[in-house]
């Protein structure tokens, strides 16, 4: 109904037209009905003056009217909350309420001698205190001088040729063949042995870049069909000895708590833990807001925490 609203709003605009305006008004529309308004209409609301913008959010709308003097969200990158969706690096600015959880994280990863093992039971946490906390403290933690390379892999349907594909075009960036790199994979795939020793060569420890690999959602490897056991169990061995060959790679991964022993024994175990306190709830509800300048009702937050706590 996208073309009856336009012409309803370009109704009540014309009651109200000044004459000479510059802009007399502006008619707002989603970006997903680009599509959908005849160019007639477009040619009415023209012909009057007027203006049709397409856009994807109110923060778009209001900083279009209000140009510099608009004080929001400028870039229109980020929602005020992310509801269920996991925390990414660029939103290190707005994570909240885990530090505790995420200085354990830390003192174990620097302890960690190779494959870094994040679990956690479904929805603790554990990709966003990885990805919004862990990585970006190790580039803060980064010399100057020392390029800060990371890839997050999420493991969905890929299978493991694809993986490990990723994973070498990743740490072989100056390797352009194809071929090449294919044939490196199935030689681990065949030899696990013979192929990490191939691929340990092939990447140079001296390599003073600071590289971080993150392979999210690693339970999902056991479920990808036609991939046999101790392929799956060659490929963790293959993670925890890449990590410990080169000084300059930090690996890690997280593993849902039930799938964590058919993972083996390999790297280092950091368990993240679903419980939070109501002072890290109270954290968490407030200055997710107060960042984006928004505020509350008078005890509203007390009201949201102890809701969320029980």
């Amino acid at each position: 109904h996208i073309e009856t609203k336009v012409k309803a709003a370009l109704n009540i605009a014309q009651q109200y037209l000044i004459e000479g305006a510059v802009k007399p008004f502006v008619i707002f529309y989603p970006t997903d009905n680009d599509q959908d308004i005849a160019v007639k209409l477009r040619d009415n609301v023209k012909h009057l003056g007027g203006e049709l913008v397409a856009v994807d959010r109110l923060q778009t709308a209001l900083s279009y009217l209000l140009g510099e003097q608009y004080d929001g969200d400028l870039a229109n990158r980020f929602e005020p909350f992310k509801g269920l969706e996991s925390f990414n690096f660029e939103d290190r600015f707005r994570f909240f309420g885990r530090d505790n959880a995420l200085k354990k994280l830390i003192s174990e990863y620097e302890s960690s001698e190779g494959l870094l093992v994040v679990t956690g039971i479904s929805g603790a946490g554990k990709s966003s205190i990885v990805k919004a906390g862990l990585l970006p403290h190790i580039q803060d933690n980064t010399l100057a001088n020392v390029k800060f390379n990371y890839k997050i892999i999420s493991l969905k349907q890929q299978s493991l040729e694809e993986l490990l594909l990723s994973l070498v075009k990743f740490l072989l960036p100056e390797k352009k063949e194809e071929e090449t790199l294919n044939q490196l994979v199935l030689n681990i795939i065949q030899d696990f042995e013979q192929g990490c020793i191939q691929l340990t060569q092939r990447i140079s420890t001296q390599n003073e870049n600071r590289t971080v690999l993150f392979l999210d959602q690693y339970e999902n490897i056991f479920n990808l069909s036609g991939i046999p056991q101790t392929h799956i169990t060659a490929f963790g061995m293959l993670l925890d000895k890449l990590a410990k060959s080169i000084p300059s790679l930090s690996i890690i991964i997280t593993i849902r708590s039930e799938y964590l022993h058919l993972l083996g024994a390999v790297g280092k175990d950091s368990h993240v833990s679903q419980q939070l306190s109501p002072d890290e709830w109270h954290e968490i509800v407030l200055k997710q807001a107060i960042i984006f300048g928004l505020s509350y009702e008078d005890n509203l937050v007390n009201t949201i925490v102890t809701d969320a706590s029980r």
